[in-house]
């Protein structure tokens, strides 16, 4: 499992290449667009995770919530 902090690098590397990407379309463009979609899959799949995640949460909440008025 990689960690939390690793995970935040990531995503704050993501966002950055995104910014400059938008900001600056010349030649550095090319480098960022490569690293940007090395990236692209790590990103998802965090995303995919905190979507799971989320919707555990949602789930377990719902069904306390049940528990409480059965």
């Amino acid at each position: 499992m990689i960690a939390s902090a690793q995970i935040d690098r990531i995503l704050d590397r993501y966002s950055e290449i995104e910014a400059r990407m938008a900001s600056d379309p010349g030649a550095a463009f090319v480098k960022l667009a490569k690293e940007y979609s090395g990236l692209n899959p790590d990103v998802r799949a965090v995303a995919g995770d905190e979507l799971v995640e989320k919707r555990a949460a949602e789930i377990e909440r719902t069904r306390q919530g049940t528990k409480i008025h059965s």
